[in-house]
């Protein structure tokens, strides 16, 4: 074969020319690979990152209870529910520092605050008026301004005094102003101020260490223990303030009684009393006046040591309990158990996650959505309630809780209770999963600012949201017919919102319940420990002699609710006239019978 005949043999036989090109060829594709290989390294670290990611945020979800839907921290993102958002830490802090910046206040922080002196009570939101509000949420209207509401305790001023501050406007403050209304108060005189941390630290100063000191003897023979300096071995003091429709203007006085200070203190109470004025806003002043004990009343301390040490009356002799005689009051578990088996109760479960989301302050479900919202001195609040897009409820909130008690001696006889002092935003703290919420619940924390808690403060589980099955139909009906036979029913599904407080003894559950078809329902539950006294037979009118020494009162527990509704039209509102019970006879079959109705009282309407 010639030359040239197998040079074209290879050219049809190797189309490649050249080693070069063979090299070009074979680099070609390392590179492809490495791009692949690198690529694929890159996807890989992003997935771990966001698994990473991912899991913190699962991990942080559990702690919280999360629903799936994180709530936004950015604090100026205007949103509906944004009106209603109570203050944010930030806020908090503008408005604290504004006033602190203004010297004609004179204001002290809560570390240095005492009773005779000037210092913020509570900070809140002050909720725009409905009109502006449903101005800005209906009609496309400007954002209303949002402001605080600030309680002001001022004890060195003459006369001392409680007033009702404005401030704003949020974030940027520019002003505190005394808040004017004609709708109620803003200005309070300081004998019928609510009860504070300092108070109570003043009491203990000046009135418990007297009493300890004048009485320590009789303390100590009498209950085998005292109040101070008392090791294990000691006395707890509560007090039933003294309403001021029983006393002279401007007078401010409290009924003190002791109990031994175990698990729990109520259900060991005593029968030393003593009445105090506190009317001056200077706690050295404060005087101790009667003494009740063993079911007599005293003019003073002095006759009352005087006839105890010439044994002139009766005494008292009730030894500090042991360890077995406050089982009773404690919360151990009772043997034997119940079941004996350890079988664990029922649970529900969402197989498919939760059906309602939140965001920031906002709650949907099904058909419902509302914001909410936790104030320090009123509680919870439900705001702008929507059914099927629909407002329902304007707002939908605590108002308040009285007790009130009987009993023979002058500190169950006086004992009316009005817990709102207590600020029961404070109150809502430390709801615990699987007890006092199911376990899938997501919890709420709330942010407030209150002396009593040393300022602005973060109460974590104050508030859960889960969905119930109350595995009871809303809705049912089976018939049995010859044209056929139908079933229909709908299982009841509810939403609840679930808030508890702790106020001395009593533990108020609240559950605010949303329905599918509509409706809403609260529900209240009462628990914890009774309020009681120490027994004679002339408490037995007044309650049940449950324990040795201990008489339960009898009282009635009152919960306020406010309920603002809305109205989609003139006639919708006009059309609340009052109805009332009628009762009229008729003859029905020859007899008598009593037929009860309701009509509206349309004598009442304009």
């Amino acid at each position: 074969m010639k030359e040239q005949d197998i040079e074209d043999h290879c050219e049809r036989k190797y189309p490649l020319r050249n080693v070069k090109d063979l090299v070009d060829r074979a680099a070609r594709w390392q590179w492809i690979a490495l791009a692949m290989f690198l690529s694929a390294l890159a996807f890989m670290a992003m997935f771990i990152s966001v698994w990473a990611l991912r899991n913190e945020e699962i991990d942080n979800c559990s702690e919280k209870k999360c629903s799936g839907r994180t709530e936004s921290h950015q604090p100026y993102v205007f949103t509906e529910s944004w009106v209603f958002k109570e203050l944010s830490g930030e806020e908090i802090d503008h408005v604290e520092n504004f006033l602190y910046s203004q010297k004609s206040l004179a204001l002290v922080k809560p570390e240095d605050a005492q009773i005779d002196r000037n210092f913020i009570h509570t900070i809140e939101l002050k909720l725009p008026s409905k009109r502006d509000v449903l101005g800005y949420l209906d009609n496309m209207g400007e954002l209303p301004h949002r402001r605080a509401k600030v309680y002001i305790f001022k004890g060195q001023e003459n006369p001392p005094v409680v007033e009702e501050f404005e401030v704003g406007n949020l974030p940027n403050v520019t002003y505190a102003k005394l808040f004017n209304t004609t709708a109620r108060q803003t200005k309070i005189p300081y004998h019928i101020r609510p009860f504070s941390t300092f108070e109570f630290k003043a009491i203990y100063k000046h009135i418990i260490a007297y009493i300890s000191k004048r009485a320590w003897h009789v303390l100590q023979e009498s209950y085998g223990a005292t109040p101070l300096d008392c090791d294990r071995r000691c006395l707890r003091f509560s007090l039933t303030p003294i309403s001021s429709g029983f006393l002279p203007p401007g007078k401010r006085k409290a009924w003190f009684w002791f109990a031994h200070d175990v698990e729990f203190y109520t259900l060991h109470p005593l029968d030393f009393q003593f009445l105090v004025d506190m009317t001056s806003s200077h706690p050295e002043s404060w005087t101790v006046e009667n003494i009740w004990y063993s079911k007599q009343i005293f003019p003073n301390i002095n006759v009352f040591l005087e006839q105890y040490d010439s044994n002139t009356i009766n005494k008292t002799r009730i030894p500090f309990p042991s360890d077995d005689e406050i089982f009773f009051s404690s919360l151990l578990f009772r043997h034997p158990p119940v079941p004996e088996l350890p079988q664990r109760p029922p649970v529900q479960y969402e197989p498919d996650g939760p059906r309602y989301t939140l965001k920031g302050n906002q709650v949907s479900y099904m058909s419902w959505l509302f914001s909410h919202r936790i104030s320090p001195t009123a509680g919870v609040q439900l705001l702008d309630v929507r059914f099927k897009n629909e407002r329902i409820l304007y707002e939908l909130s605590m108002q308040e809780i009285t007790v009130l008690y009987s009993g023979y001696n002058p500190a169950a006889r006086l004992l009316y209770y009005a817990d709102s002092a207590g600020l029961f935003g404070t109150r809502f703290r430390g709801l615990l999963p699987g007890v006092d919420c199911p376990e899938r619940a997501t919890m709420i924390d709330s942010h407030l600012f209150a002396a009593n808690e040393g300022g602005r403060k973060t109460f974590e589980n104050a508030l859960c949201v889960f969905e119930h099955n109350s595995e009871i139909p809303l809705r049912r009906h089976r018939a049995y017919s010859r044209s056929g036979a139908f079933y229909g029913g709908l299982v009841t599904t509810t939403l609840v919102v679930r808030s508890i407080i702790s106020v001395i003894n009593y533990d108020y559950s609240f559950d605010i319940m949303f329905y599918q078809n509509g409706a809403i329902e609260i529900k209240v539950s009462l628990t914890g420990y009774l309020g009681t006294t120490f027994h004679y037979p002339e408490e037995d009118p007044y309650g049940a002699h449950v324990h040795r020494y201990v008489n339960a009162g009898i009282h009635r527990a009152i919960t306020s609710f406010i309920s603002k509704l809305t109205w989609t039209s003139k006639a919708q509102a006009t059309d609340m006239r009052p109805w009332i019970l009628v009762l009229k006879i008729r003859r029905m079959f020859g007899k008598s019978r009593n037929m009860t109705g309701i009509c509206r009282n349309i004598s009442n309407v304009n």
